[in-house]
């Protein structure tokens, strides 16, 4: 998507990007964590607190004057990063990546590191096609919320 535009969050951009991380977990986490899970995490307002506790971390992408994606990342870790449902595989999350490891770099960051959920195939498939390794998964003990970590280089 040559026409998106990534900056800083501002408090009013806290709320469209709640919308997209509740319907991206709706659409995507329910098939690894159960959609009873995920409506417990939704309806108790701790999908959104994460959005608004890290807002001073938040990065927003727009394109055509909407937000369509976003990233919470600090130091060399990428918290978070979620992209409108209609966007997948258009693009917007590898250029929305490409831009955070950027920054990373810019910040003197020489490696990059991130976790998701071991079970979500579809973010450990996009972290690989984009040069990312994993270095360590959590075992069987962790439950649902197994998470898979992983590194590359920013150099």
């Amino acid at each position: 998507m040559d026409d998106l535009v990534i900056s800083r969050a501002t408090p009013e951009d806290i709320a469209p990007v709640q919308v997209i991380a509740r319907e991206t977990l709706r659409r995507t986490a329910s098939v690894f964590l159960g959609e009873e899970t995920v409506a417990v995490l939704i309806e108790s307002g701790q999908t959104d607190d994460e959005i608004s506790d890290h807002l001073s971390n938040l990065y927003v992408a727009r394109a055509e004057d909407r937000i369509v994606g976003f990233a919470i990342f600090w130091e060399g870790f990428l918290h978070l990063m979620m992209v409108e449902i209609s966007l997948h595989r258009s693009g917007v999350g590898t250029a929305i990546l490409n831009w955070v490891e950027a920054q990373m770099r810019a910040a003197g960051h020489d490696r990059g590191q991130l976790q998701t959920f071991v079970g979500n195939a579809q973010a450990i498939g996009f972290y690989l096609r984009n040069g990312w390794v994993e270095t360590h998964r959590d075992g069987p003990e962790a439950g649902d919320f197994a998470r898979a970590t992983f590194e590359k280089p920013l150099d």
